[in-house]
Protein backbone atom coordinates (compact mmCIF):
# COMPACT_ATOMS: atom_id res chain seq x y z
CA UNK A 1 0.00 0.00 0.00
CA UNK A 2 2.79 2.19 0.81
CA UNK A 3 4.45 1.85 -2.42
CA UNK A 4 1.50 2.94 -4.11
CA UNK A 5 0.58 5.66 -2.35
CA UNK A 6 3.98 6.94 -3.59
CA UNK A 7 3.22 5.95 -6.75
CA UNK A 8 0.08 8.30 -6.76
CA UNK A 9 1.84 10.91 -5.23
CA UNK A 10 4.65 10.87 -7.90
CA UNK A 11 2.33 10.60 -10.74
CA UNK A 12 0.13 13.32 -9.63
CA UNK A 13 3.93 15.79 -9.17
CA UNK A 14 4.89 14.73 -12.57
CA UNK A 15 1.52 15.23 -14.33
CA UNK A 16 1.96 18.89 -12.51
CA UNK A 17 5.56 19.17 -13.88
CA UNK A 18 4.85 18.36 -17.71
CA UNK A 19 1.52 20.77 -17.90
CA UNK A 20 4.07 23.31 -16.94
CA UNK A 21 7.26 22.58 -18.72
CA UNK A 22 6.70 19.80 -21.10
CA UNK A 23 10.08 18.44 -21.56
CA UNK A 24 11.08 17.85 -18.43
CA UNK A 25 7.39 16.34 -17.55
CA UNK A 26 7.89 13.92 -19.92
CA UNK A 27 11.22 12.45 -18.98
CA UNK A 28 9.61 11.77 -15.26
CA UNK A 29 7.40 9.88 -16.43
CA UNK A 30 9.64 8.06 -18.49
CA UNK A 31 11.69 7.69 -15.67
CA UNK A 32 8.75 6.43 -13.27
CA UNK A 33 7.27 3.90 -16.10
CA UNK A 34 10.61 2.17 -16.57
CA UNK A 35 10.89 1.77 -12.97
CA UNK A 36 7.05 0.96 -12.81
CA UNK A 37 6.03 -0.33 -16.40
CA UNK A 38 2.51 -1.57 -15.38
CA UNK A 39 0.88 1.10 -12.91
CA UNK A 40 -2.11 2.53 -14.43
CA UNK A 41 -2.01 5.56 -13.01
CA UNK A 42 1.26 6.69 -14.16
CA UNK A 43 -0.77 6.29 -17.53
CA UNK A 44 -3.69 8.19 -16.47
CA UNK A 45 -1.73 11.30 -14.82
CA UNK A 46 0.31 11.52 -18.07
CA UNK A 47 -2.49 11.28 -20.42
CA UNK A 48 -4.49 14.13 -18.07
CA UNK A 49 -1.33 16.73 -18.34
CA UNK A 50 -0.85 15.69 -22.11
CA UNK A 51 -4.66 16.75 -22.85
CA UNK A 52 -3.90 19.43 -20.95
CA UNK A 53 -1.44 20.49 -23.01
CA UNK A 54 -3.36 19.69 -26.67
CA UNK A 55 -1.07 16.49 -27.21
CA UNK A 56 -4.49 14.57 -27.62
CA UNK A 57 -3.36 11.82 -30.26
CA UNK A 58 -0.89 10.51 -26.97
CA UNK A 59 -2.76 11.10 -24.10
CA UNK A 60 -5.62 9.04 -26.04
CA UNK A 61 -2.96 6.24 -26.24
CA UNK A 62 -1.65 6.56 -22.65
CA UNK A 63 -6.20 6.61 -21.77
CA UNK A 64 -6.79 3.37 -23.15
CA UNK A 65 -3.40 1.61 -21.38
CA UNK A 66 -4.50 2.95 -17.91
CA UNK A 67 -8.15 1.59 -19.21
CA UNK A 68 -6.44 -1.90 -19.13
CA UNK A 69 -3.88 -1.45 -16.36
CA UNK A 70 -6.07 0.63 -13.75
CA UNK A 71 -7.48 -1.95 -10.75
CA UNK A 72 -10.16 0.17 -9.68
CA UNK A 73 -13.74 0.66 -11.77
CA UNK A 74 -13.78 4.46 -10.89
CA UNK A 75 -10.14 4.85 -11.99
CA UNK A 76 -11.12 2.72 -14.98
CA UNK A 77 -14.35 5.39 -15.39
CA UNK A 78 -11.97 8.56 -15.08
CA UNK A 79 -9.41 7.02 -17.85
CA UNK A 80 -12.95 6.01 -20.19
CA UNK A 81 -14.20 9.36 -20.09
CA UNK A 82 -10.43 11.13 -20.94
CA UNK A 83 -10.14 8.72 -23.84
CA UNK A 84 -13.89 9.40 -25.29
CA UNK A 85 -12.94 13.37 -25.04
CA UNK A 86 -9.52 12.94 -26.93
CA UNK A 87 -11.16 11.14 -29.43
CA UNK A 88 -14.30 13.58 -29.90
CA UNK A 89 -11.17 16.45 -31.03
CA UNK A 90 -11.06 16.39 -34.94
CA UNK A 91 -7.40 15.56 -34.88
CA UNK A 92 -5.88 12.53 -36.77
CA UNK A 93 -5.63 8.75 -34.34
CA UNK A 94 -2.95 7.46 -36.36
CA UNK A 95 -1.40 9.53 -39.20
CA UNK A 96 0.37 12.43 -37.19
CA UNK A 97 2.10 13.72 -40.44
CA UNK A 98 -1.19 14.21 -42.83
CA UNK A 99 -2.64 15.87 -39.50
CA UNK A 100 0.36 18.30 -38.97
CA UNK A 101 0.39 18.98 -42.93
CA UNK A 102 -3.38 20.16 -42.41
CA UNK A 103 -2.16 22.55 -39.68
CA UNK A 104 0.44 24.34 -41.50
CA UNK A 105 -1.79 24.73 -44.39
CA UNK A 106 -4.18 26.17 -42.26
CA UNK A 107 -1.78 28.92 -40.99
CA UNK A 108 -1.77 32.51 -42.64
CA UNK A 109 1.64 32.60 -42.92
CA UNK A 110 3.81 33.54 -46.20
CA UNK A 111 4.76 30.15 -48.03
CA UNK A 112 8.36 30.57 -47.18
CA UNK A 113 7.71 30.16 -43.78
CA UNK A 114 5.31 27.43 -44.25
CA UNK A 115 8.00 25.57 -46.52
CA UNK A 116 10.26 25.90 -43.05
CA UNK A 117 8.07 24.21 -40.75
CA UNK A 118 7.75 21.89 -43.41
CA UNK A 119 11.48 20.90 -43.56
CA UNK A 120 11.14 20.86 -39.83
CA UNK A 121 7.92 18.96 -39.21
CA UNK A 122 7.46 16.39 -41.74
CA UNK A 123 10.37 15.23 -42.26
CA UNK A 124 11.00 11.55 -40.54
CA UNK A 125 14.04 10.06 -42.64
CA UNK A 126 16.81 13.23 -41.19
CA UNK A 127 17.94 12.96 -37.96
CA UNK A 128 16.00 14.52 -34.97
CA UNK A 129 19.33 17.47 -34.28
CA UNK A 130 18.42 18.99 -37.67
CA UNK A 131 15.13 18.98 -37.68
CA UNK A 132 14.50 20.08 -34.09
CA UNK A 133 17.28 22.95 -35.56
CA UNK A 134 14.72 23.69 -38.43
CA UNK A 135 12.20 24.16 -36.76
CA UNK A 136 13.87 26.65 -33.89
CA UNK A 137 14.51 28.88 -37.16
CA UNK A 138 11.00 28.91 -38.53
CA UNK A 139 9.48 29.76 -35.11
CA UNK A 140 12.00 32.86 -35.57
CA UNK A 141 10.68 33.42 -38.68
CA UNK A 142 6.56 33.10 -37.75
CA UNK A 143 6.88 35.73 -35.11
CA UNK A 144 8.84 38.37 -36.98
CA UNK A 145 6.01 38.09 -39.12
CA UNK A 146 3.35 38.30 -36.76
CA UNK A 147 4.84 40.63 -34.71
CA UNK A 148 4.48 44.48 -35.39
CA UNK A 149 7.96 46.14 -36.21
CA UNK A 150 7.73 48.55 -33.35
CA UNK A 151 8.44 44.94 -30.88
CA UNK A 152 11.11 43.72 -33.41
CA UNK A 153 13.94 45.27 -31.58
CA UNK A 154 16.42 42.18 -31.51
CA UNK A 155 16.53 38.41 -33.33
CA UNK A 156 16.68 36.74 -30.14
CA UNK A 157 14.52 34.36 -30.09
CA UNK A 158 13.71 34.67 -26.55
CA UNK A 159 13.14 38.02 -26.40
CA UNK A 160 10.82 37.35 -29.89
CA UNK A 161 8.72 35.06 -27.60
CA UNK A 162 8.62 37.35 -24.63
CA UNK A 163 7.17 40.22 -27.07
CA UNK A 164 4.40 37.95 -28.63
CA UNK A 165 3.31 37.05 -25.13
CA UNK A 166 3.16 40.40 -24.61
CA UNK A 167 0.31 40.57 -26.92
CA UNK A 168 -3.19 39.96 -25.12
CA UNK A 169 -4.23 37.90 -27.83
CA UNK A 170 -1.53 35.01 -26.49
CA UNK A 171 -2.47 32.27 -24.42
CA UNK A 172 -0.32 31.22 -21.90
CA UNK A 173 -0.10 27.92 -23.22
CA UNK A 174 1.04 28.57 -26.84
CA UNK A 175 4.01 31.02 -24.66
CA UNK A 176 4.80 27.41 -22.58
CA UNK A 177 5.32 25.73 -25.68
CA UNK A 178 7.75 27.85 -27.80
CA UNK A 179 9.41 27.88 -24.89
CA UNK A 180 9.72 24.56 -25.33
CA UNK A 181 10.66 24.59 -28.85
CA UNK A 182 13.04 27.70 -28.00
CA UNK A 183 14.66 25.19 -25.50
CA UNK A 184 14.98 22.15 -27.45
CA UNK A 185 16.65 24.04 -30.59
CA UNK A 186 18.81 25.59 -28.21
CA UNK A 187 20.44 22.00 -27.96
CA UNK A 188 20.32 21.20 -31.60
CA UNK A 189 22.03 24.23 -32.01
CA UNK A 190 24.65 23.57 -29.84
CA UNK A 191 24.56 19.79 -28.90
CA UNK A 192 26.20 17.05 -30.68
CA UNK A 193 23.95 15.18 -32.95
CA UNK A 194 23.85 11.76 -30.78
CA UNK A 195 22.22 13.62 -28.04
CA UNK A 196 18.99 14.71 -28.87
CA UNK A 197 16.86 11.35 -29.89
CA UNK A 198 13.12 10.40 -31.15
CA UNK A 199 11.78 11.56 -27.94
CA UNK A 200 13.14 14.85 -28.34
CA UNK A 201 11.62 14.89 -31.19
CA UNK A 202 8.23 14.17 -30.48
CA UNK A 203 8.09 16.97 -27.61
CA UNK A 204 9.26 19.25 -30.48
CA UNK A 205 6.18 18.24 -32.49
CA UNK A 206 3.72 18.45 -30.03
CA UNK A 207 4.75 21.94 -29.07
CA UNK A 208 4.93 23.16 -32.62
CA UNK A 209 1.67 21.88 -33.33
CA UNK A 210 -0.26 23.52 -30.87
CA UNK A 211 1.46 26.93 -31.62
CA UNK A 212 0.53 26.52 -35.40
CA UNK A 213 -2.61 25.12 -33.90
CA UNK A 214 -3.17 28.53 -31.81
CA UNK A 215 -1.64 30.30 -34.88
CA UNK A 216 -3.96 29.25 -37.43
CA UNK A 217 -7.09 30.22 -35.14
CA UNK A 218 -6.01 33.90 -35.06
CA UNK A 219 -7.46 36.88 -36.90
CA UNK A 220 -6.31 37.30 -40.33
Amino acid sequence: MNNWNDNFNKANEAKQVLISSPIEGERQFEALLRASPDDGMFYLRRAEAREAIGSRVEASEDYQKAVVLLPMQNWKDTASKGLQRCRSVDLPEHSPDVGMTTVINGCNLPSDIKDAWRRSLLSDGIEPRQCISDGRVALEQTLKSLLSPKNLSSDNLHNLIQAFSGNQTSKRSTVIHMNTMRVLGNQASHANAGELDETDRSAFREAAKAVLVDIAKRPD
